[in-house]
């Protein structure tokens, strides 16, 4: 049977008698955060549904407003020790949502797998922060990291890199390192970079290989 969420009153005593209080608007403020999970965890619903989710297949839930999802969310996940992914209606939502998650549960452990946000059919390059935020979220579950992935319809019927690709075409540099520009070159050409003398587009890369000597008394010039 499906668990209603649906509130009945939002006066704060009725924290103690099971019905759901929902907040609008999540705060960063951690303490209060915390009171909030601590008693909408006590609430009976709650309890129910996040004690049936262990064990069944498919819950169905209806009632749920404002932050109240976010907050079910982020308590599911912390119980279970698995990845779980989030399907809502829009990017939008996606967006929304996925911001409330990060304030409850840290920036780390929850990823937005963002749609395009072009047309197929559309000669445009999809903005650099979808990019990142798709290739940021099959980096970390191709590492085995548990996530709360937030997405959309649009986003996942589009086409991405799969784990073991992305896996072969990574490599780390790390700062203050010495390495040979050659070697990273050749490396970036393999996985399909195109070296110009101009980084004007994504997938193309120029490293000089010129080296400049100065003189022991010759200052920089800004």
């Amino acid at each position: 049977m499906p668990i209603d969420f649906t509130c009945e009153t939002t006066h704060p005593d009725d924290f103690g008698r099971g019905v759901i209080v929902f907040i609008i608007g999540i705060s960063a403020d951690w303490q209060m955060l915390n009171s909030i999970r601590e008693h909408f965890c006590r609430l009976e619903k709650v309890d129910r549904f996040l004690t049936r989710a262990r064990t069944e297949g498919k819950l169905e839930i209806s009632g749920l407003a404002g932050s109240a999802s976010a907050l079910l969310l982020a308590e599911l996940f912390e119980r279970q020790e698995k990845t779980i992914l989030i399907v809502v209606p829009t990017e939008k939502f996606a967006g929304g949502i996925a911001g409330e998650l990060r304030e409850l549960c840290g920036e780390q452990k929850v990823s937005h797998f963002s749609a395009w946000g072009v047309s197929p059919y559309d000669m445009l390059v999809p903005p650099v922060e979808n990019v990142a935020q798709r290739i940021s979220t099959v980096w970390r579950l191709a590492w085995g990291e548990r996530q709360l992935v937030v997405t959309s319809p649009e986003a996942l019927i589009e086409p991405t890199i799969d784990r073991e690709s992305l896996k072969d075409g990574c490599f780390k540099l790390q700062l203050e390192g010495e390495y040979d520009l050659t070697e990273i070159a050749t490396r970036l050409e393999q996985i399909g970079y195109e070296r110009t003398v101009l980084t004007e587009e994504v997938g193309t890369v120029w490293l000089s290989l010129r080296t400049s000597r100065r003189r022991p008394d010759q200052k920089d010039r800004r």
